[in-house]
């Protein structure tokens, strides 16, 4: 999926999920779901990093560390596709957080944001490799990305499912 479909979807499946499980005011609830909608892009930081690497003229030595840090460790649809890195940040943020609020709540929408990732990589092609190091793909439909019925479909269904939740909630 493109950045704009991770977006979208993120958007308003995270806006359903607030509503009937964490049961928070609607205001509240569309604030979370935007972060939620604007983390969505953390597991393709490798990507980002790649693209933002080859453009950029006057690499400062961040961007460098940053660059042979995410070529080295982090393969596309490895490590932060996995569901390893969601399942740790929910044993700690439930576990050992308990008087760290802020905190707490950070990281819920940081584990959202990756597990509803997850899920819509689910439709592509490559599908994820949910329990990384095993070599098994999930997929749940087979979308190409950036193609027409990509685009049609998963964007104008993104699109329904925001329209439903303001008409029924808001």
């Amino acid at each position: 999926m493109n950045g704009r479909s991770h977006f979208l979807w993120s958007l308003g499946l995270s806006m359903w999920i607030m509503h009937y499980f964490f049961k928070t005011r609607v205001s509240l609830n569309i604030v979370i779901s935007f972060l939620i909608a604007f983390l969505s892009w953390l597991p393709d930081i490798d990507i980002m990093m790649e693209n933002k690497y080859s453009k950029e003229k006057n690499r400062s030595l961040f961007n460098r560390f940053m660059y042979i840090f995410t070529k080295t460790f982090l393969k596309h649809r490895t490590i932060t596709h996995s569901i390893w890195i969601p399942v740790i940040l929910i044993y700690f943020s439930e576990f050992y957080l308990s008087g760290y609020y802020l905190l707490k709540t950070f990281l819920r929408i940081v584990y959202m944001s990756l597990l509803l990732h997850i899920f819509e990589d689910t439709f592509t092609v490559m599908g994820v490799r949910l329990f990384y190091p095993l070599n098994i793909n999930f997929r749940l439909f087979r979308f190409r990305t950036n193609s027409y019925s990509h685009s049609c479909v998963l964007n104008i269904t993104a699109v329904i499912i925001i329209s439903l939740f303001i008409y029924f909630y808001v």
